[in-house]
């Protein structure tokens, strides 16, 4: 994907009402992840976080929901 198609579906995603299950997938899809990568981080086989909810996508991202203002404790 080059960077304009990248901000094509990012915008996508910021347009859409935010699901916050969904949003690490869409996210994933968005920076030009495989089907069959986010098959497995879905299903848990690749997703490595030990946040309640979180998905942590190798050395690409790592999501963690955080609750309205408990970023900070998230984060720590």
């Amino acid at each position: 994907m080059n960077p304009t198609e990248i901000y094509d579906a990012l915008s996508k995603i910021v347009e859409a009402s935010f699901d916050a299950d969904e949003f690490p997938f869409s996210f994933a899809e968005a920076t030009d992840a495989s089907q069959a990568a986010i098959s497995k981080l879905r299903n848990g086989s690749t997703n490595k976080s030990d946040l309640p909810g979180g998905v942590l996508f190798g050395r690409r991202f790592h999501y963690a929901p955080a609750t309205t203002g408990k970023s900070d404790t998230t984060l720590e």
